[in-house]
């Protein structure tokens, strides 16, 4: 099944590192982050004037593979909020994909080591208030249902 993989988690976690990673095990993934449209001429130049521009340009190169087609789709952004994933989840829906989620969160590393490892100089302040902000139980009602074995005799009343 066509897949839309969303990779998130705090600066220097190993979005983009695991990302490609991925890519590399099936042929014809399309990866695709936010911060791909930050580069100029092989450089990345961060300008917040232009995150909302940028955001568009990502959901759009993902919504583009997906209308054509492509088995796996890999988006690795920071996603702190459900919010920031749900036109992916829209698209993905639209276009008959499975979407699955990996959340690497802090990777179990400090803020320092954070920005340490982060390739784009996030400052300690920005990934403290991604940190802050950051939801971990994103998933809705009905996503978080599953089926549950049940032994042969169960009764409700029991449990």
């Amino acid at each position: 099944m066509r897949t839309l993989l969303l990779i998130r988690g705090l600066p220097g976690s190993g979005k983009t590192t695991l990302a490609k990673e991925i890519a590399t095990l099936q042929k014809g993934a399309i990866c695709v982050a936010a911060d791909d449209f930050f580069m100029v001429q092989g450089k990345y130049h961060f300008d917040p004037t232009r995150l909302t521009e940028v955001h568009e340009r990502c959901e759009r190169t993902a919504a583009l593979a997906m209308r054509n087609g492509s088995s796996l789709v890999i988006v690795h952004n920071t996603f702190s909020q459900r919010w920031e994933m749900q036109r992916y989840m829209t698209y993905a829906e639209q276009y008959g994909y499975r979407v699955s989620v990996i959340d690497l969160f802090n990777a179990g590393l400090s803020i320092d080591e954070l920005v340490e490892r982060n390739v784009h100089n996030v400052p300690p302040i920005a990934v403290e208030r991604m940190w802050q902000r950051w939801e971990h139980d994103w998933r809705t009602k009905a996503e978080k249902q599953v089926v549950k074995f049940r032994p042969r005799n169960y009764r409700p009343e029991e449990a």
